[in-house]
């Protein structure tokens, strides 16, 4: 019941906290809320990997559900904003996410095998952290 729960935390509070990004990506903008919410999902992908305590599983998982819900409004909004043929870029989008479904449990329990756990929390986090470096940078 536990890897449940270290496992589902994550999608449940993705669930509360994509309500709550709307108004503050108004408040504070769209770009600002997909760097926090990068920033916060680097956080919790590290925590997740470096901690050896169930709290320690529990607190990434948390963060990386509230980085995953400011992302997932506020790519949505600026898809939304900047797209010019938005139904394609809705379906590549969503594609993108399920091949990640399918395919990331695969993939990670292979390079988790070959490359170690923690390593692998840290080869997760470098794309998103050099996103984060790109997105400041601007």
């Amino acid at each position: 019941m536990l890897i449940g729960v270290i496992f589902s935390i994550t999608s449940i509070v993705q669930f509360i906290t994509c309500p709550m990004v709307s108004p503050l990506s108004r408040t504070f903008s769209r770009l600002v809320t997909l760097r926090v919410g990068l920033v916060v999902l680097a956080v919790g992908t590290l925590l997740f990997g470096f901690l050896d305590s169930i709290p320690g599983f529990v607190l990434g998982r948390l963060l990386q559900g509230i980085g995953n819900g400011f992302l997932e409004v506020s790519g949505l909004s600026l898809l939304m904003r900047f797209s010019t043929d938005l139904r394609r870029d809705i379906g590549l989008l969503e594609g993108a996410s399920s091949l990640g479904y399918l395919l990331g449990p695969l993939i990670g329990g292979f390079l988790s095998a070959r490359l170690g756990f923690k390593e692998l929390f840290v080869l997760m986090s470098l794309p998103v952290l050099g996103l984060v470096v790109l997105l400041w940078a601007r």
